[in-house]
């Protein structure tokens, strides 16, 4: 839908206003989204210390932010020590000594109509061994042994199931967006804090006020984790944001970003700890391990050197004031994006996949100047919901952990799960099944997948499963393992598979 169908027109000037990540990312979408338009934009940047080196994970879903940007893959691999991520790791859960590779990509293969979990959860009621679920993912086992290959578009090959998203150096994906932003004719500035001003009926913002000039705007952009535009306005209109607080386990964070090769590329490993859960990511170049605590669960091992032995650098640490999401993400003539519109202390998304978020369902209607009250809230609704199964499926993966002593983040918090997630709990606990829903950031399969691998099983077999015998479930099951055993065997080493891409490219 055009602007002009949502009943404006586009706006003549955009102004954003945040951190280097999100803004410039913003910046570009809406160049992009703007191209045959006159619309001037220009961002202010106001994180304004040089941008540290270090590593960031995206999901599958950043893939369609370079499509729309018409940025290459191997281009955007090569300028930003880019690797493909296919898991996370998860150690201690649900208790010490076990773990389980969570894939973007799918579990098995359906029997006709019965879905592949539910055959494994009939074979586990039978009393037979079925092992860990990510026996039964080419994701996963290509994540053990560090293989890649980008999947075949031919569904009928076990190859087609792979699903990948990224990691890559946030430094070298500025400096990248940025050039792109300066081709395309966007001014950048940059200043430590701004001043905002908002009309007399206090709906709207009138203008942004710099060290040296007073900017006025049709369309105004937050992307600030101080949130400069978005509190003013949320203040003038009585809409605070909607606390987290209490919900969610952790409020300090604490990483250190080394120049270190990592063992694998394919997967990151979140590790439950007494303290909290301690987080390790890498790109090609870097690798940045951060530790969520809470201040009732500090121990010494969170106090601990940080980073791997020989190496000391500056360890950056914060105290989270709160997790929150915005009550209305877009507000009058202002939309908050990225760490305006969200916060999370969770390793599962990052600011990068939070900020192609809230920009991607700009695409289906421009944002317009007609201060049109039912496309802002066809647009905050939907980002409520979004931003709400984030929060969701980050809470059920600290719910995951068993409640055994040594755990004392557990008693931080209650997870209170929205309507939507604890009728797929319901429906999973009862059936294995999960209801038809809209989807938010994680879908359903994902979750499915999550609950069976992290060893939460339904309650009861499904009556569909019981109409096939127990014997051609285990035949199914078996010839599925055995097929992924072999299928990774096949994929190129993720290193040697990077060097050919690169090079071809």
């Amino acid at each position: 839908m055009t602007s002009s169908e949502c009943g404006g027109r586009a706006p003549a000037s955009i102004l954003i206003v945040g951190d280097a990540v999100s803004a410039l990312m913003t910046g570009v979408f809406c160049r992009r989204m703007y191209t045959e338009t006159s619309t001037s934009i220009r961002i202010v940047i106001t994180d304004t210390e040089e941008l540290a080196d270090g590593p960031v994970s995206v999901r599958p879903d950043f893939k369609d932010f370079l499509d729309y940007i018409a940025l290459p893959e191997h281009q955007f691999v090569a300028s930003t020590a880019a690797a493909f991520k296919l898991a996370n790791v998860y150690t201690g859960w649900p208790a010490q000594g076990h773990y389980f590779f969570h894939t973007f990509g799918s579990y098995g293969l359906p029997m006709g109509a019965v879905p592949f979990h539910l055959a494994v959860n009939r074979l586990r009621d039978s009393g037979a061994a079925t092992g860990p679920f990510h026996e039964y993912s080419l994701s996963a086992g290509a994540a053990m042994v560090d293989r890649f290959a980008h999947p075949l578009e031919d569904t009928r090959s076990v190859f087609s199931t792979l699903s990948y998203g990224l990691h890559f150096n946030v430094k070298k994906f500025c400096h990248l967006l940025e050039s792109q932003c300066v081709d395309a004719g966007v001014d950048i500035l940059r200043e430590r804090s701004v001043g905002v001003s908002v009309s007399e009926d206090g709906v709207s913002i009138r203008a942004v006020q710099l060290a040296n000039q007073h900017c006025e705007a049709d369309l105004f952009i937050d992307c600030s984790k101080q949130r400069f535009l978005c509190a003013k306005l949320e203040t003038s209109r009585k809409q605070p944001p909607i606390s987290w607080q209490g919900t969610m386990p952790f409020n300090l964070q604490r990483s250190v970003t080394v120049k270190k090769r990592p063992r694998s590329y394919a997967c990151d490993a979140i590790v439950a700890k007494k303290f909290g859960v301690e987080f390790l990511q890498a790109d090609r170049e870097f690798m940045r391990i951060t530790r969520y605590s809470n201040t009732q669960a500090v121990d010494s091992e969170y106090e601990a050197n940080i980073a791997p032995e020989g190496e000391w650098p500056r360890v950056e640490q914060r105290l989270v004031n709160s997790d929150f999401r915005a009550a209305q993400s877009w507000l009058g003539n202002c939309i908050a994006i990225g760490p305006a519109a969200i916060e999370i202390s969770s390793p599962i998304v990052s600011a990068v996949d939070l900020t192609w978020a809230g920009l991607r369902p700009l695409k289906l209607c421009s944002p317009v100047v007609s201060n049109s009250e039912s496309v802002q809230k066809a647009y905050s609704d939907k980002l409520s919901y979004l931003y709400d199964s984030v929060k969701d499926y980050a809470a059920l993966v600290y719910d995951l952990v068993e409640p055994r002593d040594g755990v004392p983040w557990r008693k931080a918090c209650e997870f209170n799960y929205t309507p939507a997630m604890l009728r797929l709990l319901q429906l999973y606990d009862s059936r294995g099944r999960a209801p038809t829903q809209e989807k938010g950031l994680f879908g359903a399969e994902e979750v499915l997948s999550l609950l069976m691998g992290l060893g939460r099983f339904p309650h009861s077999v499904d009556v569909l499963t019981q109409q096939v015998s127990i014997e051609q479930v285990q035949q199914h099951v078996q010839q599925i393992r055995a097929a992924v055993s072999v299928a990774v065997q096949k994929l190129p080493h993720h290193e040697d598979y990077l060097r050919r891409f690169l090079a071809k490219s």
